[in-house]
């Protein structure tokens, strides 16, 4: 069959395997993603410098597709210890925000495999919105966790954030609510390429207990007294 030379690149960049059914499925080696039918449906697969994961997107409706079976993958390359550290910075800077959204990109460092916190450039900001621009991909520093806070509102991913974070590339998608209480509100689910919305919400909760996670809105007000310029400054779009 002659392929168009588009498919042709297409399919390169984005190859559907068939599951070996009796060997071993060869490992991805660079970065990208792609589709792999299974005995018992399609999955995707992608690797990227802080994540490798494959999950199930489509099943079999109960028929017998004659391929291997492989087992669902989702490994961070980064710790919970360092996505606690960096998450935990970004919700004291959106109290201090409040009742304001704020906004955070966590990035991460495929050497040091660290991740850092970066305060992205503000377009516009409000109690009901918050625009901000993407950072750039470096080698030394990749944006993975994208972060923004509503003030005094539950966290919740509204229409406008799915439109945005499903033509995104795949990332981790953070909402941090609910700031004039004790207890905040916190979603968190692994979203992009056009598809992926997985749920990471419970795991957080268990990563970071108590948002519920061990917060306290006032004990960070007293936290950060004496501090009130650099609140001023966080606030102001970056020119």
């Amino acid at each position: 069959m002659n392929l168009h030379p588009l498919d042709e690149l297409l399919q390169d960049r984005c190859p559907t395997l068939m599951v070996p059914r009796y060997a071993d499925l060869p490992a991805m080696t660079e970065a990208g993603h792609r589709y792999l039918m299974a005995a018992d449906g399609l999955y995707i697969e992608v690797l990227r410098p802080w994540l490798h994961l494959r999950m199930l997107i489509s099943g079999n409706n109960g028929f017998s597709f004659p391929y291997g079976a492989i087992e669902p993958v989702f490994n961070l390359r980064f710790t919970g210890e360092a996505l606690r550290a960096s998450l935990t910075r970004f919700m004291h800077e959106a109290a201090i925000a409040a009742p304001k959204e704020s906004a955070g990109w966590l990035m991460f460092n495929p050497k040091s495999g660290q991740l850092s916190f970066h305060r992205p450039e503000l377009l516009s900001q409000g109690n009901a919105h918050v625009h901000y621009l993407r950072p750039e991909v470096r080698e030394d520093s990749q944006p993975v966790v994208d972060c923004h806070s509503h003030g005094h509102i539950p966290a919740f991913f509204s229409g406008e954030d799915d439109q945005d974070d499903l033509a995104d590339d795949l990332k981790i998608s953070f909402v941090f609510g609910s700031l004039d209480s004790d207890n905040p509100s916190v979603a968190m689910r692994l979203v992009g390429l056009g598809g992926i919305n997985f749920d990471l919400t419970l795991w957080l909760e268990q990563l970071i207990p108590n948002t519920s996670v061990g917060f306290s809105y006032s004990g960070c007000i007293a936290q950060y007294n004496g501090i009130e310029s650099d609140h001023a400054d966080q606030q102001q779009p970056h020119h």
